[in-house]
């Protein structure tokens, strides 16, 4: 069951910010709940009211969640970014003693 599955499932609300036009129509056409605006993007965190969220899950590589925890920490200090990795290989330095999420 993917994440939002389980978040639909649970009756949680979520938002899908996705970067490309083409993909978040594509993605709200099978019910998904989509916000076009770039992941790395101040405004686009405010535009989707991360400073409610209980959690931001950031699915990029490396370098990409970073950027995203920086950013989302500007707008939402207390909403713990998550890097979502599918296979435990692909945990880096998120899994490093001291790095706070």
């Amino acid at each position: 069951m993917s994440l939002i599955s389980q978040l639909i499932a649970y009756g949680r609300p979520y938002v899908l910010l996705v970067g490309d036009l083409q993909r978040a129509l594509a993605l709200h056409d099978q019910g998904i709940q989509v916000v076009v605006g770039p992941a790395d993007d101040l405004e686009s965190y405010q535009r989707v009211r991360a400073a409610n969220a209980a959690l931001v899950v950031a699915t990029g590589d490396d370098a990409q969640n970073t950027a995203i925890a920086f950013t989302v920490r500007e707008v939402a200090e207390r909403v713990p970014p998550f890097p979502w990795r599918a296979r435990p290989s692909q945990w880096t330095f998120w899994s490093w003693p001291g790095h706070r999420t």
